[in-house]
């Protein structure tokens, strides 16, 4: 009994440690760290206040697809480490900032490049698609052709499927 009690302990601070991970590369951002890191959106200019490419994930605590694309923006984060900025915004919290994008569904990820416009695109994105844009949207990279015919081939699967199970 003793010994599962201590393990039991060990095993919740072991994983609290690793829960609270200071590697993570995403910050969260409230709507004047927006303005001060990303651009200013209540000025009728745009201006960008970066100094790298910026992905901004519009979520919320409650929301069970932004819950779902939260490991996969953090993957892209720590892929593309030292190349762009990758950022959360709560819109329960942050209501300014979504109503200043328009945002009425989530989880929507805004795409902002160091130089262009910025593009928003809503709903969950797998891992492979988000970097395509990531790489697209904001690295300004041409993609393989082959990477973007596995790409099409995969998504064609997933509709047929979806398609089978109507």
């Amino acid at each position: 009994m003793k010994i599962t009690l201590f393990l039991s302990i060990f095993l919740f601070v072991f994983v609290g440690a690793f829960a609270q991970n200071p590697q993570r590369k995403v910050n969260y951002l409230t709507s004047e760290e927006f303005k001060a890191k990303v651009f200013d959106y209540s000025k009728p200019e745009y201006k960008f206040n970066g100094s790298k490419p910026v992905l901004v994930d519009f979520y919320a605590t409650w929301c069970g697809p932004c819950k779902a694309l939260s490991p996969v923006v953090e993957a892209v984060a720590r892929n593309y480490d030292g190349q762009i900025d990758v950022y959360k915004v709560d819109v329960d919290k942050e209501q300014e900032v979504a109503q200043a994008f328009g945002i009425r569904s989530i989880p929507a990820l805004l795409f902002v490049p160091a130089e262009g416009t910025p593009n928003l695109l809503g709903g969950y994105m797998y891992y492979e698609r988000l970097a395509i844009n990531v790489a697209v949207l904001l690295l300004n990279q041409q993609l393989p052709t082959e990477l973007v015919q596995i790409y099409q081939m995969q998504m064609q699967r997933m509709q047929e499927q979806e398609n089978k199970g109507k």
